[in-house]
């Protein structure tokens, strides 16, 4: 049989989540902050936020922080019986001369004719697979649990910032490319405020789409490109909940899930692609949170 590469286990794995269904597919995401590693604490990114969430979701985990078998060991912990590795995946590059002989990892760039970059996966444990880690430092001041006011207020931030219009009105949501603008149905019309942010970073993510941002391609209404921009959305406002802390849900995304599984299924990198611009999307948004000039709009 023949194995799978990373990019198609992680494509099969997301396919199964969304025909599952919706509440499978769009993590509760939970108030524990960003997932990230136990030792580096570097916050995890793109396609590594979904795989584990996933896990957490399955498993029931408590804890946001991640470690490779080396590290715990290190650390003196012990993996728990019976416990399953969460694949998340690193990139790196293979290196080559001239000749096309592979050379060593640490080759100057100079010696170096051609690079080729992979994929690969690290298994990491959740800090609840492990017995014997030192106790996880508590500091309130990291929290990254936002109250609504504060939210409201960031959000705001960006909106000015960028100079995009924010119409409550109605009973749907959308961004105009056109006119630069996002509407959204009053917050009372939403089963949750969680369910309110959600929807706007979803708006807000389109937003970082416009030309004069990232400049994305949106696509015709059905069309692969305009399927693929809304699970790029669909990606950046669930990276900003998990950042945030929000537990939302997305209340009206159902009709895309049958459109981004045959997506999926036609180009088994299509979702870390879609990741990895969600990725920008997300940073784009949050860099401007610390803005200190808004722009005026014209």
């Amino acid at each position: 049989m023949k194995k799978l590469s990373i990019y198609e286990e992680v494509t099969n794995q997301i396919i199964a989540k969304m025909e599952q269904g919706t509440s499978h597919w769009f993590a509760p995401w939970d108030g524990a902050g960003a997932h990230h590693n136990g030792v580096t604490k570097h916050e995890y990114s793109g396609i590594n936020i979904l795989l584990t969430y996933f896990a957490t979701m399955e498993n029931g985990f408590a804890s946001n922080e991640w470690f490779t078998f080396n590290q715990a060991k290190k650390l003196e912990g012990k993996i728990k019986k019976g416990s399953k590795a969460t694949k998340i995946v690193a990139y790196s590059v293979n290196k080559y001369d001239a000749d096309g002989k592979k050379l060593p990892e640490d080759t100057p760039d100079e010696e170096v004719h051609k690079v080729i970059p992979f994929a690969k996966a690290i298994p990491v444990f959740n800090r609840d697979q492990i017995e014997g880690l030192p106790e996880k430092e508590c500091n309130p001041e990291e929290s990254n649990v936002l109250v609504d006011a504060d939210i409201s207020s960031k959000l705001n931030k960006y909106l000015a910032t960028e100079g995009i219009e924010l119409t409550l009105k109605g009973d749907s949501a959308y961004y105009n490319r056109a006119k630069d603008a996002i509407v959204l149905p009053e917050l009372t019309r939403f089963h949750s405020t969680e369910g309110y942010f959600a929807t706007l970073f979803h708006e807000v993510a389109h937003s970082t789409g416009h030309e004069n941002r990232l400049n994305r391609v949106f696509g015709k209404f059905k069309s692969p490109e305009y399927a693929f921009e809304e699970l790029v959305a669909e990606l950046a406002a669930s990276f900003m909940c998990s950042k945030l802390g929000i537990s939302g849900r997305i209340e009206d995304h159902a009709n895309y899930i049958s459109s981004w599984i045959k997506l999926l299924k036609e180009d088994d990198k299509a979702i870390f692609k879609a990741s990895a611009l969600a990725e920008k999307a997300t940073k784009y948004v949050f860099n401007s949170f610390s803005a200190d000039k808004a722009k005026i709009a014209a």
